[in-house]
């Protein structure tokens, strides 16, 4: 789920055993970032260290997001900034669920 302001936070189920594990000791599951260009700010945070634990591609074939991790644990994720329009409608036309439980969604 995510919130309808800015900063945005997104709520993700933890997955024990999975890639939906928080950085350890934190809580936190990931930072996301706008990238005008997904691959090469990839490419650059793994010359840095980060580790590419999930991407994925868009019709074309060029990144759609991202997830590094960092070698202490800490994740980003970049997210193609040409997405930005149609994920701002979604968050903004979000219904509160009826149960009063608000839904998780993950990214992949």
């Amino acid at each position: 789920m995510y919130s309808k302001s800015s900063p945005r936070l997104e709520i993700v189920r933890r997955v024990p055993g999975t890639f939906w594990e928080p950085t350890p000791g934190s809580g936190i599951h990931h930072f996301g970032y706008w990238s005008d260009d997904v691959a090469a700010d990839t490419a650059e945070l793994e010359s840095h260290g980060y580790v590419i634990e999930a991407i994925r591609r868009g019709p074309d074939g060029t990144p759609f997001f991202a997830f590094l991790r960092s070698t202490t644990g800490f994740r980003v994720e970049l997210v193609t900034r040409s997405a930005q329009p149609s994920l701002e409608r979604g968050w903004a036309h979000q219904a509160e669920p009826a149960t009063g439980h608000m839904p998780v969604s993950s990214e992949e």
